[in-house]
């Protein structure tokens, strides 16, 4: 099957290469040159974007005080703690494989009292966990914490997607693409068997040509029938004969690892998968001021705020705000889904 790489020039070319072993990366390979020079349209267009936006922020003299302190604030704040501060960094050093030391970017007025603004990367609740390790995803939190008391009084959390998140849930090896669409399509046959966590060089020839019969049926029952039930294909079904195995798992290898770059194109910016603000703080300008701390520190790692497709009337209100008050950091993130449709997110950029 054809494909075609974007190389570090910028210049579309047809790669050579066994699928996946181009040193480019999945991320930047396509299977039509139509495609790649899609992509490249793209590409161009959001770094024209950026290059014509300001440098500087300059706070608009309409916003919310909470929103001003937001956006002019020195990210990392030099005080003392609070006292609970200690609990929760020891929390997250005790998840040390996933979890990033919590940061204490600010503290701000509010109708409640004195707050922090805490930031956290792969903070691991029960659904956090599911998420970070099972579906390569990187977790985000940013949290509203009442000075005295700790309490959580509102909070915004983030995903997006990298090579090194989906490298950690998935590994680097022939099993890779498989696990990703088990994972993705809630598929439980890998989980379920043998553990495909293990490492396939330390596989008998005979454990590791069972272990790609399953790997084919459980690509097969990932992908959706002419009824549009995922085929239900069994052990018996797939090939025994290890030149047409390996043929038929290359395929579909080549395959999903396309869909893996699309996804990780589509998911790069910190999407916005969750924002709540309680009740003492309502109309005080910190349900916005969590956005612009975010948006802030995000850039820092080269990263913006994406909205969700699907937001409540508070979300729509917040990013209608932004364009008014913000309109050289609110752009749009370009991308191709897998049907090769054009989409546009709004983004919170201070990069």
């Amino acid at each position: 099957m054809p494909s075609y790489h974007v190389s570090h020039d910028g210049v579309r070319r047809a790669c050579r290469a066994k699928p996946g072993n181009c040193h480019f990366g999945a991320e930047v390979h396509f299977s039509s040159a139509a495609s790649a020079d899609e992509y490249l349209t793209l590409l161009q267009d959001t770094i024209q974007d950026r290059n014509a936006r300001k440098k500087t922020v300059i706070p608009p003299t309409s916003a919310h005080p909470t929103v001003h302190q937001a956006l002019t604030a020195a990210l990392g704040y030099a005080g003392p703690a609070p006292a609970w501060w200690d609990g929760i960094v020891a929390e997250a050093r005790g998840h040390k494989s996933l979890a990033c030391e919590p940061e204490l970017l600010d503290l701000i007025d509010s109708p409640a009292g004195r707050v922090a603004v805490v930031w956290q990367r792969n903070s691991l609740d029960d659904n956090d966990r599911t998420v970070i390790e099972k579906r390569g995803m990187n977790v985000r939190l940013l949290q509203l914490r009442h000075v005295e008391t700790g309490e959580q009084l509102g909070y915004l959390k983030l995903s997006n997607v990298d090579e090194a998140s989906l490298r950690r849930s998935f590994g680097d090896d022939e099993f890779t693409p498989f696990r990703y669409r088990a994972a993705l399509s809630g598929s439980g046959y890998f989980y379920e068997k043998d553990d495909l966590a293990a490492d396939p060089t330390t596989l008998t020839s005979e454990a590791l040509h069972e272990m790609r019969r399953r790997m084919w049926v459980a690509a097969q029952r990932d992908v959706l029938g002419r009824n549009g039930w995922p085929q239900n294909a069994e052990l018996t079904d797939a090939p025994t004969d290890a030149a047409t195995l390996d043929a038929e798992l290359s395929g579909m290898a080549w395959t999903v690892r396309q869909e893996m770059a699309q996804g990780q194109r589509r998911n790069a910016m910190s999407l916005v998968d969750f924002s709540r603000v309680e009740e003492p703080l309502l109309g005080s300008g910190l349900g916005s001021a969590m956005y612009v701390y975010a948006a802030r520190r995000l850039a820092q790692e080269n990263l913006a705020v994406k909205a969700s497709k699907v937001q409540t009337d508070e979300a729509e209100a917040v990013w209608a705000r932004f364009q008014q008050l913000l309109p050289n950091q609110v752009t749009t993130h370009r991308y191709l889904t897998e049907q090769g449709k054009r989409r546009e997110d709004l983004l919170l950029d201070f990069r």
